[in-house]
């Protein structure tokens, strides 16, 4: 299975994940990681029937991750997972524990999403092909437990947002691994521990982050995320689960039109 990983910082975590033993355990996966650091990894368009970066510097951002690829062919690729290019989720789970209206709710919902880059790059890979396309959100930042957790919340509001919005895109979003989570709106701060920025060719490759900076998560978190996403995808794939032909564009221009 050949895979395609899409992502902005985030996405350290999952390769240092991959890296750190996990790809022994999944022989005949071959993972390709294309990521730039904050919205850069957004610069994308459409051209020849592949994903173009639009500056030099997410060009070589992609080169550096990818190991030479400054284009991205979504034909090439079995699965394609897009990852992290949102912020602030934990806020959105919150909102579903308070008393405003469900028609606010959703609104608020809506407009999260709508407003990040994840639909951005989902929108450029519809245009081209409508392979199975996975999406992953940037983790709950992470906090220390209070006590049992409860996840209830957390697993509505994915529940919703494929629902209200990635069903539109064909796309699936999941859910970060559920023991990963505390607080039913945080995840536990010792996936955080040791996080290090992602390698796009510069000084900073591999860094470590500040010892507050509680969202970005370790290699730890990045072998658990990855590992329950491979066997949905395998899952998928070896019961042929069926996505839909075209361009979602045309099946969901409210959403996919706006980016």
């Amino acid at each position: 299975m050949k895979v395609c990983i899409i992502g902005n910082s985030h996405i350290a975590a999952l390769k240092l994940g991959w890296q750190s033993g996990l790809a022994n355990r999944w022989h005949g996966t071959d993972l390709t990681f294309y990521g730039a650091r904050g919205g850069d990894i957004a610069e994308l368009l459409v051209q020849d029937g592949q994903i173009a970066p639009k500056t030099e510097t997410v060009a070589a951002s992609l080169r550096a991750t990818s190991g030479g690829h400054s284009m991205i062919d979504p034909l090439a690729y079995d699965a394609i997972l897009v990852y992290g290019l949102c912020r602030d989720l934990n806020r959105q789970v919150q909102n579903l524990g308070t008393p405003y209206s469900a028609a606010a709710l959703e609104l608020a919902q809506l407009e999260y999403w709508i407003g990040s880059n994840l639909l951005k790059v989902i929108s450029a890979i519809r245009e081209i092909d409508s392979r199975p396309l996975y999406v992953g959100a940037a983790p709950l930042e992470a906090a220390v437990a209070r006590g049992i957790s409860d996840n209830r919340l957390y697993a509505e509001f994915i529940r919703t947002s494929n629902d209200r919005v990635f069903a539109l895109a064909d796309a699936i979003l999941l859910p970060q691994p559920m023991q990963t989570i505390v607080n039913g709106d945080a995840t536990d701060l010792r996936f955080s521990i040791g996080s290090t920025r992602l390698a796009v060719g510069d000084s900073f490759d591999d860094k470590r982050h500040p010892g507050e900076e509680n969202r970005h998560m370790n290699a730890e978190f990045g072998a658990l995320w990855l590992e329950q996403f491979l066997k949905r995808a395998a899952s998928d794939r070896a019961v042929g689960a069926k996505y839909k032909t075209g361009a979602a564009r045309k099946a969901a221009p409210e959403i996919l039109q706006n980016h």
